[in-house]
């Protein structure tokens, strides 16, 4: 009723103005409802990408944590195994210096034992092997050492 209005009781040239307006402002509507329905699912667009992003990131940022828990706990284990084999070492040495340490004992007593048994020996001498009354004198018998000179007088050596 009211655009019935303008177009009968206004000149063809307010008639045309207000009309032009008219469909300025139809048209001015209907492209700002389709710009706010763009952006609008533009701006979800892009909020997706980005909580995709930080989803990947957490899921990139849990991997790398993993992998550095990996790492450390490889190191560590290296570390342990390590020292366990240094600790196998010393052990290995500590019993074969014990073992080295009762051989040598052992050659030590087995070494006393000869000359216990050889002193005993000698104590032990048969009859036939001890010195007589004969070999007395020859027992007794000076012998000349080769740094004394001997010298020789009517046949005996002095």
């Amino acid at each position: 009723m009211a655009l019935a209005a303008i177009l009968t009781d206004s000149t063809l040239s307010s008639a045309s103005i207000w009309l032009s307006g008219l469909a300025f402002s139809v048209v001015a509507i209907l492209l700002a409802q389709g710009l706010a329905s763009y952006v609008s699912t533009r701006v979800v667009e892009v909020l997706d990408d980005l909580s995709a992003k930080k989803r990947d990131l957490t899921v990139d940022n849990s991997a790398v944590l993993d992998a550095i828990k990996a790492q450390y706990i490889a190191a560590k284990t290296a570390q342990k195994v390590a020292a366990d084999a240094q600790a196998e070492r010393e052990r290995v040495e500590a019993i074969a210096q014990v073992e080295r340490l009762r051989i040598a004992n052992e050659q030590a007593k087995e070494a006393a034992r000869i000359a216990r048994e050889q002193r005993k020996a000698a104590r032990e001498v048969p009859l036939d092997d001890q010195p007589t009354v004969q070999d007395d004198h020859f027992l007794s018998m000076k012998v000349p050492s080769i740094a004394e000179p001997t010298v020789r007088t009517n046949g005996h050596a002095h």
